[in-house]
C-alpha cells in the first residue's frame, strides 16, 4: 500500500494501516475459512510512505495467501470504480475501507496518494470509496428467509454466532442462535447447511447477517442423485 503526499499526520498513516491490516485478516478468513491461518508482517519501504504486508503461512496453503492478495486489491478497484461489493469482503472490511479513504485529503495538501497494488496491478482510493460503502452498507432491510453454504465457524466472541460461507457469493454471514440450540449448529460444522430466520439486508440484497430460527444439514454434492437418475426417477 503507497500513501503519499507533502504531509502525512502521523495518527492518519498509522490509522491506515491498522485498517488495512483488518481488511487483510478478514478477507484471509474469508478464504481459508479459518482464523489465525496467515501472519501477516508489516514492514516500510526506507525513505517512502509504501507499506508493504508480507505473508507468513501457519495453517493455510499457499493457494489462500494468492487468492487474498487479489481479492483485496480487486476488492479495492471494485469499490472505487464501480461501487460493488467485492466477493470475500464483509461489513468490517468495507467499513474499513471507508475509514482509509477519508483519511484522503489532496485539498489539504496533505495525502493525496492512496493506492494497493501487488504483481503489476494496482487500485487506487479517493473519497469516492467512502461515498459507495456508505450506499453499500447503508439503507437494511429485513426479510426472513434462508441461507445456504457452509458452516465455517461457532463462536461467542460478538455474540453467540455461527458463520456461514455463502455458496454464490464466498462472503461469510454471521447467524445469531439461542443458547438452546447450540448443540445442533456445532453438530452441522463444516457441513454444508440452510439456515432460516430473519436476514438484514443493505440495499443491493447480499445477506450480511441472519437471526437463525432453524437448520437443515444438506446432501454434500459428490452424493447427490446423478442427472441419469432422476430422469430416471420422473421418466
Amino acid at each position: 500500500m503507497t500513501l503519499d503526499g507533502s504531509e502525512i499526520a502521523a495518527e492518519k498513516f498509522v490509522k491506515s494501516v491498522s485498517e488495512f491490516v483488518a481488511i487483510i485478516r478478514d478477507v484471509t478468513e474469508s478464504l481459508s475459512g479459518e482464523k489465525n491461518s496467515v501472519k501477516w508482517i508489516v514492514s516500510v519501504e526506507k525513505g517512502r510512505t509504501k507499506v508493504h504486508f508480507t505473508p507468513r503461512l501457519i495453517k493455510a496453503n499457499p493457494a489462500v495467501v494468492k487468492s487474498t492478495i487479489d481479492a483485496v486489491k480487486n476488492g479495492f478497484f471494485e469499490i472505487e470504480q464501480r461501487g460493488g461489493r467485492p466477493s470475500y469482503w464483509s461489513d468490517a472490511s468495507l467499513k474499513s475501507a471507508k475509514e482509509i479513504a477519508n483519511v484522503y485529503s489532496p485539498n489539504e495538501n496533505a495525502l493525496d496518494v492512496i493506492r494497493v497494488s501487488s504483481d503489476g496491478g494496482y487500485a487506487t482510493m479517493t473519497k469516492k470509496t467512502s461515498t459507495n460503502v456508505v450506499s453499500l452498507v447503508g439503507n437494511e432491510k429485513r426479510a426472513f428467509g434462508t441461507v445456504e453454504g457452509r458452516l465455517r465457524t461457532v463462536t461467542e466472541s460478538g455474540g453467540l454466532h455461527v458463520v456461514v460461507q455463502d455458496a454464490l457469493t464466498h462472503n461469510n454471514i454471521r447467524c445469531f442462535i439461542e443458547d438452546t440450540d447450540t448443540d445442533r449448529f456445532v453438530a452441522a460444522f463444516k457441513k454444508r447447511v440452510s439456515v432460516y430466520g430473519e436476514i438484514r439486508y443493505p440495499r443491493e440484497g447480499t445477506p450480511l447477517s441472519i437471526k437463525a430460527s432453524d437448520i437443515r444439514v444438506m446432501r454434500e454434492s459428490t452424493k447427490l442423485p446423478s442427472i441419469d437418475k432422476m430422469i430416471g426417477i420422473y421418466a
